[in-house]
């Protein structure tokens, strides 16, 4: 119902642009502007692959996730899908875990969000990197790309990660990722096809870190992460250019 309503609402009131707020547009053209930057990679603190972000989280591209995610801007799941397939094609032409196993077809990948929480899902309404990670499988599919995403993992109870610092945020994931059914099945979904673990944003690297560890636990490699962005401040490998 609340969704219904707010689909109403805005039939009366477009929405402001999420990135500046000056518009009755999901983004305005200075801030659909200000997305367009070079893909990057980091190594975060935390996990074994480098991290390919759309961006860096921080001015236009932070509004607009804090918009999606605590605010309810369905609308810019398009944007932020399109963002996340860019970096999902930067791991496929540059794969940092190259060579882990993977012989599927080029241009092929199975997208896996890690998973969110019950109350998560039912907080925001639904599990939002989930749906990021399918919308930037249909833009891939559109230009060929065989990609697939499959929401594989489930996650134990632990607390929001916001507002923890780097050894808080992996002693709070630690140990509660794990491949929904058996580990056989999940196998069999993915084949040999490269795994690509998604996320919305970048801080440690901790939640993505737990992901693949669960993932290897069941024999199911991963061959790189995705990110819409990468916080500030961490460790990085140059500003994307070129990959």
């Amino acid at each position: 119902m609340r969704r219904v309503l707010a689909e109403l609402l805005d039939l009366v009131v477009p929405p402001v642009c999420a990135g500046c707020g000056a518009e009755t547009v999901t983004l305005c053209g200075d801030c659909l502007g200000a997305l367009a930057v070079p893909v990057r990679m980091t190594s975060p603190r935390y996990g074994v692959l480098p991290v390919v972000g759309a961006g860096e989280y921080s001015g236009v591209l932070r509004s607009c996730l804090l918009a999606y995610k605590e605010h309810d801007r369905r609308d810019l799941v398009g944007v932020l899908g399109l963002l996340l397939a860019r970096a999902v094609l930067a791991v496929l032409e540059h794969p940092p875990g190259a060579g882990r196993g993977a012989t599927g077809p080029a241009g092929a990948a199975v997208l896996v969000p890690v998973p969110a929480t019950r109350r998560a899902v039912r907080r925001r309404g639904a599990d939002h990197v989930a749906v990021l990670g399918a919308a930037a499988a249909a833009v891939l599919r559109a230009e060929g790309l065989d990609v697939r995403c499959r929401s594989l993992l489930e996650v134990g109870a632990h607390r929001d990660q916001v507002g923890f610092g780097s050894r808080a945020r992996r002693r709070n994931v630690r140990g509660t990722h794990r491949v929904a059914g058996p580990g056989r099945r999940a196998r069999e979904v993915i084949g040999r096809t490269p795994v690509i673990v998604l996320d919305d944003i970048c801080t440690t690297g901790a939640t993505t870190a737990e992901s693949v560890r669960a993932l290897a636990a069941s024999r199911i490699p991963a061959h790189g992460v995705a990110v819409v962005g990468i916080a500030p401040g961490g460790p990085r490998n140059g500003p994307g250019d070129g990959i």
